[in-house]
């Protein structure tokens, strides 16, 4: 006759010691670390016909291939263990169902030994917002503007039963990155510039990420350093003189306030005054007076402006107004400042 145990286990909807008749043998074991957790346990069981014994074979051997189930380890009606799918308390359990040969082994019994692996919510550290871990990368590059790459897990919320952990990671991540590049350089001016990894477990329980922060080092927009819908710009201004046909002797100069003879052009480039020279800068010896302020016109150059960013979506969708409102006139100011 099954003997009554204080203990009971449950799990995926099975009943093992307490007043059933499979009957709990020798130590239960449990474990417990910051990533996982696991639970061992063997049991005895029997049936009075071979039909009865065949059907609890098979509910047994189907409970403890279910994955992701709740294990409940009671005492006296105290829950001593609940790690728990359904509330994040303990998540994707993987159990073990093990025969390996025992005394009690016979036609109408059997000895099984059971192994449950759980992962477990980040909520023994305060204030890491269930982060389990997480790595920070800081780059360098020539012109020394640093790179920040934050890498890390986050798990499911146990504290609130239902939060996953890709809305965890989302809530959380802003305020945890900033916390993270601003204590690498409090006086820079941050903004992330992509998230290139970002994988959720199928179950939600679990979310591996990776995210970029750049330093931004020039305006964004014109009077802004960080436009919150620009993301790392890249703009390059080359200048080029060369202009085909354009005479290569010299640029034209105006003189004001001279006498007869202050301005004087022609063919030769002769800067010793007279109606031969060409090179349009004032002379005193060409006349009385003071020369005055003398302004050259240089020849004309091309001026080619390549930019590139992306838009971040979340900000604003309308890529044509962000253009003509922000971009463009910012890109004008630029290059007319560069000439």
């Amino acid at each position: 006759m099954p003997v009554s145990r204080e203990l009971s286990v449950t799990y995926a909807g099975e009943t093992f010691g307490g007043s059933s008749a499979r009957q709990i043998t020798g130590y239960t074991i449990d474990e417990a670390d910051w990533q996982g957790s696991r639970f061992e346990f063997e049991f005895i069981t029997s049936a009075a016909s071979d039909a009865a014994f065949k059907t609890e074979i098979d509910a047994i051997r189907t409970a403890f291939r279910t994955p992701r189930g709740d294990l409940v380890v009671t005492q006296n009606g105290q829950d001593l263990i609940s790690w728990k799918q359904s509330n994040n308390t303990g998540f994707d359990a993987n159990p073990v169902v093990v025969k390996d040969g025992d005394p009690a082994d016979t036609g109408l019994s059997r000895h099984f030994r059971i192994r449950i692996d759980f992962g477990q919510p980040a909520d023994k550290i305060a204030n890491v917002e269930f982060r389990r871990y997480s790595t920070v990368n800081v780059v360098y590059d020539s012109s020394r503007r640093r790179t920040v790459t934050i890498s890390g897990v986050y798990t499911a919320n146990s504290s609130d039963g239902t939060t996953g952990s890709f809305a965890q990671y989302r809530s959380k991540i802003t305020n945890y990155g900033s916390t993270v590049v601003n204590g690498i350089d409090g006086s820079a001016t941050w903004e992330v510039i992509g998230e290139p990894s970002v994988q959720r477990n199928e179950t939600d329980k679990v979310t591996n990420f990776s995210i970029v922060f750049g330093e931004i080092i020039h305006n964004q927009s014109t009077g802004t350093v960080n436009d919150s819908a620009i993301v790392d710009p890249v703009m390059n201004i080359v200048r080029e003189k060369y202009a085909p046909g354009d005479s290569t002797t010299g640029g034209f100069s105006f003189g004001g306030a001279g006498g007869p003879g202050a301005f004087n052009a022609g063919p030769n480039g002769n800067t010793t005054g007279g109606t031969s020279d060409v090179t349009g800068v004032m002379d005193p010896a060409a006349g009385p007076g003071n020369p005055g302020q003398t302004t050259t016109l240089q020849r004309p150059m091309r001026i080619i402006v390549t930019y590139q960013c992306g838009i971040d979506q979340t900000v604003t969708k309308d890529i044509t107004g962000k253009w003509k409102s922000t971009i463009r006139p910012f890109l004008t100011c630029a290059f007319r400042a560069c000439t």
